[in-house]
């Protein structure tokens, strides 16, 4: 399979270079691509780098780590807590987390509970999913993550996708294309526009409501979209 895709929440710094050392050294399919010491950071980091792993220690600065569950349910993701308390193994139990290591955990617990993990991963890891296109001419199957915006026209919506020069025309509305978009994905940031988060390169907040997408088109944002927005990105 594809690496895992792994965060590590942990406050403190020596247990986080312990366990990256521990990663590297023994679980070459895990790909760290963050470390968050704080509940906020953690919360917007997740959200945002959508891991396919979480270490998670249960005592961060302000709140617990089962509290930082709570607000990113939305999200799938597998949890491995490591940590020195002994005393929560039943509401671990409860999330359904993958393993409970106690520290020190010896490299044989931890490559175990990664094995388990990937199994998880593995069978529960989204197919590639696609829109169904009812154009003008002919009707066409584009995967969302190759829609780089959405941008309506009249009652016919234009599918502009990533790498390519023309855009797809469907001729659906782009309230009818929205819904059929996955929420977590693609945001109607205005009546006229719908963005894929993945292909913004940029907030404009000086100048005036705007996103600049990857290919330099620039997009307005509704005022009454902007905060809603924001939270849904994660800033």
């Amino acid at each position: 399979m594809e690496k895992i895709k792994a965060v590590i929440v942990e406050n403190e710094m020596a247990a986080i270079e312990n366990l990256e050392a521990m990663l590297q050294e023994n679980c070459p399919i895990v790909e760290l691509v963050g470390i968050f010491q704080t509940f906020k950071d953690a919360l917007e980091g997740i959200q945002k780098v959508k891991p396919h792993l979480v270490f998670l220690d249960i005592g961060l600065d302000t709140k617990s780590g089962f509290e930082l569950l709570k607000p990113l349910k939305h999200l799938y993701f597998e949890v491995i807590f490591t940590t020195i308390s002994r005393e929560h193994q039943i509401q671990a139990i409860r999330v359904e987390a993958v393993d409970y290591l106690s520290k020190p955990f010896t490299d044989d617990e931890l490559v175990d509970a990664v094995n388990r993990a990937a199994i998880r991963i593995r069978k529960n890891m989204p197919q590639p999913k696609y829109l169904h296109v009812g154009g003008v001419r002919e009707d066409l199957i584009v995967p969302f993550d190759k829609i780089m915006y959405c941008k309506a026209d009249n009652n016919l919506t234009e599918l502009h996708l990533f790498n390519e020069k023309s855009f797809v025309l469907s001729s659906d509305t782009l309230k009818k294309v929205g819904e059929e978009l996955p929420s977590d994905q693609f945001y109607r940031i205005h009546r006229s526009h719908c963005v894929n988060r993945d292909y913004i390169k940029s907030i404009n907040r000086n100048t005036g409501l705007a996103v600049e997408m990857r290919n330099g088109v620039k997009l307005e944002i509704a005022k009454d979209k902007k905060e809603d927005f924001y939270r849904w990105l994660g800033i």
